[in-house]
């Protein structure tokens, strides 16, 4: 069947996003399908969306919507400081929709021809507290377009905090899912709210594959000396300042990539190594380092892929809310917890992980994965 998928695909550093996308088509593919990505910028309806009646009277809003349409504000998934060749990754491995589709209206206007619908992976149905602004762009991730079957696969919401019009504005849309699963624990409390209580826990479509799948476009680096790798989203200064205390006692270069817009932390911490990866690249940094330090889920979830020592830096520790469930929900999974940074870098980066067990608890939730997918795909509606 040709399976259109819907999700966010624009980035040009995120390479969970991309990779998360690569490996779903991957698998469908290894099903018999013909899977390919719904190109839809989301952008388009980010700044132009609705806001509330109320505050149209606001000359502060109306100037700045004005602007706007002056002076566009930068989008940030297109743009990058350093070319990682994204682009050039995405036309080689990931089947695309020669039509990009502007807006939701544009994709209820003229749909994409498939049989089935898919929306898939990432934090594609988080909103921010203005469902309003940010309503277009919900419809269009929840399939609010076509006549198709339509099926969600590890859907994220990011947050389990909504306001009353966010359930109010996609509870008739989520109805229309022949089958719904999410991504974090978290999300089925959503969802049960949402009128879904069929629906369930999957893995990220990175983790049906295995590290072995991946050598095949994995490049490793030109590196012979032992190393760190610092894959951090922002500037979480004791953690990296006690990173790189460790690293001058075992001896260990330093190398740090950012993402997603974030600065350069070697302009701050001169003992850091930047480097600019491409997707493929980054598979292979993270395949042959001796830890790695990180607060990226998928950063996490490769490290975890190809078992590498790691240490997890979530953003409220322990605590289990808005979009750490991601991490809490993997790392429970496979019974990894306590890879959790709580203050003491030294004992958890000397305490090895079993990875034999490792393997054996996520071979069962990957099991688990792949039987609901071809189930939703092939349970008629």
């Amino acid at each position: 069947m040709k399976i259109g998928i819907i999700t966010f695909w624009e980035t040009q550093d995120n390479y969970g996003q991309v990779l998360q996308c690569y490996a779903l088509q991957r698998i469908l593919e290894s099903m018999g399908h013909k899977p390919f990505l719904i190109r839809y910028r989301l952008f388009t309806d980010w700044r132009f969306s609705p806001t509330q009646m109320k505050k149209i009277v606001n000359p502060l809003v109306v100037l700045k919507h004005l602007w706007w349409i002056i002076k566009p504000p930068r989008n940030i998934m297109t743009t990058a400081a350093i070319d990682r060749h994204f682009d050039d990754f995405k036309e080689k491995y990931i089947c695309s929709s020669e039509h990009i589709w502007e807006s939701h209206k544009e994709l209820q206007k003229y749909p994409p021809d498939a049989d089935i619908y898919m929306c898939g992976s990432d934090q594609i149905w988080y909103s921010f507290y203005d469902v309003y602004r940010y309503r277009n762009i919900l419809k269009a991730f929840y399939l609010d377009f076509g006549k198709k079957k339509k099926v969600a696969y590890a859907a994220s919401f990011g947050r389990t905090d909504f306001m009353p019009s966010y359930y109010k504005l996609v509870t008739p849309l989520i109805a229309n899912f022949a089958a719904v699963s999410t991504r974090e624990v978290g999300g089925l409390t959503v969802c049960r709210q949402l009128g879904r209580i069929d629906a369930e826990v999957v893995l990220d479509p990175t983790c049906l594959l295995t590290s072995d799948d991946y050598k095949r476009i994995a490049v490793a680096p030109d590196v012979d000396e032992p190393y760190m790798l610092l894959y951090i989203l922002g500037d979480y200064k004791s953690v990296i300042e006690q990173a790189i205390t460790y690293s001058n006692i075992r001896n260990l270069k330093i190398y740090y990539i950012g993402s997603q817009g974030n600065d350069d932390l070697s302009e701050i911490y001169p003992q850091l190594i930047a480097i600019y990866p491409t997707v493929e690249e980054w598979l292979g940094w993270i395949a042959g380092c001796r830890l790695i330090i990180t607060n990226s889920f998928h950063g996490m979830a490769f490290s975890i892929l190809y078992h590498r020592q790691i240490v997890v830096i979530t953003k409220f520790g322990l605590t289990r809310h808005g979009g750490d469930d991601r991490f809490f929900t993997l790392l429970e999974s496979v019974r990894l917890l306590n890879r959790i940074y709580q203050g003491e870098f030294e004992k958890l980066a000397d305490t090895l992980i079993d990875y034999e067990q490792v393997e054996q608890l996520l071979s069962k939730s990957r099991t688990h994965s792949l039987d609901y997918l071809l189930h939703s795909i092939t349970e008629s509606i």
